[in-house]
């Protein structure tokens, strides 16, 4: 029996069963979608392609098949050589901040003055060695991948090894 000791009709009861299982099985089909979708972003990540919105400074997307992978930028993959070979040889962030200023070298958003923290941000950045990093925000696990380097690995440790002495020094 049905509400209000209505008596069921069979068919309302098949119609429903029916709707229940297409929703299930629609549910099923999203769900695939969305694994294979994030298997072949993580693949492609890992062969190379650029699968982010944002272009890191230094860098510039091209095509290559159905995606884009990152080449240097001439002018800007100079200024982030620059910006490492200064302060491998033990120029500040300050000092590097002085002379993009003088040089009226732009910062990545465009503004006249480039800010202490974006310096840090780019010396700190793997990507520059080849490195790229991708974290799948449902799961956590972060994927890595490849680029072309603008920075060669012994610079970036020598870097890498200057901000760790100055962590060290300041605990």
């Amino acid at each position: 029996k049905g509400k209000n000791g209505s008596v069921k009709k069979l068919e309302d009861f098949g119609t429903r069963l029916v709707d229940m299982v297409r929703v299930m099985i629609n549910q099923e089909q999203i769900k695939t979608q969305v694994r294979k979708s994030v298997r072949s972003r993580r693949n492609r990540w890992n062969e190379g392609y650029y699968n982010l919105s944002v272009t890191p400074y230094g860098y510039e997307k091209y095509k290559v098949g159905k995606g884009k992978k990152l080449k240097e930028k001439k002018g800007e993959g100079d200024v982030i050589r620059q910006m490492f070979n200064m302060f491998s040889k033990g120029k500040t962030v300050i000092e590097i901040q002085s002379y993009l200023l003088s040089k009226g070298i732009k910062s990545p958003r465009g503004n006249h003055e480039w800010t202490v923290d974006t310096i840090r941000h780019h010396l700190r950045n793997t990507l520059y060695i080849g490195e790229t990093f991708y974290t799948d925000k449902k799961s956590g696990i972060i994927h890595k991948g490849s680029c072309v380097p603008i920075v060669e690995k012994r610079i970036w440790s020598i870097v890498d090894d200057r901000f760790l002495q100055y962590k060290n020094e300041t605990q």
